[in-house]
């Protein structure tokens, strides 16, 4: 019951504070991902995930409104990273462990990678699915989130399954990235990028836009822009 209880609690607390997306997940299946420093889960059992819808407007108005993306991009930043604060307090408090993983941090010398993959714990907590565009996807809102993470032992009750890519033959993505960073393949779970996906070519752009001062963020969000899931009428094929 306290388990359930402090669930509802934490869950209550970050859509009040503005969370379209919350999610919890065992990290055993996430051991083999790749996280900085190596050994950055040992000390915890679970993964909390939250998430922010950036809505639809400010994509179907790319690529011109660029670089008021990169601002709500910094913005929704801010807002996840407040939250995942507040909710990591929240379990200290009841002495147990947590550490807030930022939004957005990507690290010098990683190949665009940052801490841990957000992605990786809202697709193992259910909340959707990795694409063929190597995002996260939300049947709700599609790939136009942004995630956070709070890693605690808090122990929790968890029944959710991840999910398996709904992409299906859609190709929209892959079609419309601006650098062709992008190939089609058939997984169904998480995806081995070096076999669908250039980090390098992408990197490359995004770093031009970053240098961009009108933009000043790592963003593009073509591949965003064109999935249909979440999209008003649209529909994943």
């Amino acid at each position: 019951m306290e388990q359930s209880s402090d669930f509802e609690g934490i869950k209550k607390y970050s859509i009040n504070k503005g969370a379209d997306l919350f999610g919890i997940c065992d990290l055993d299946p996430l051991e083999d991902h790749k996280t900085i420093p190596k050994n950055l889960l040992e000390d915890y059992t679970n993964g909390i995930v939250i998430g922010l819808n950036l809505g639809q407007e400010i994509f179907d108005k790319l690529p011109e409104s660029r670089s008021i993306y990169g601002q709500i991009y910094k913005i929704s930043n801010r807002k996840l990273d407040s939250i995942s604060f507040d909710i990591s307090r929240i379990i200290r408090n009841k002495r147990y462990k947590a550490l807030q993983i930022p939004a957005s941090k990507d690290l010098e010398n990683t190949f665009h990678r940052s801490y841990i993959s957000h992605k990786a714990i809202a697709r193992e907590a259910g909340l959707g699915w990795i694409g063929k565009s190597l995002l996260f996807i939300n049947e709700n809102y599609g790939p136009r989130v942004r995630l956070a993470t709070v890693l605690t032992d808090m122990p929790f009750d968890i029944e959710n399954k991840p999910m398996k890519s709904k992409c299906g033959k859609c190709t929209q993505c892959i079609d419309s990235c601006i650098v062709g960073a992008l190939e089609d393949s058939d997984f169904s779970d998480y995806p081995k990028e070096r076999n669908c996906f250039d980090v390098e070519k992408c990197a490359q752009k995004l770093k031009e836009f970053e240098s961009d001062p009108e933009i000043g963020k790592s963003v593009c969000g073509i591949c965003i822009k064109t999935c249909p899931v979440g999209r008003s009428g649209g529909e994943e094929k």
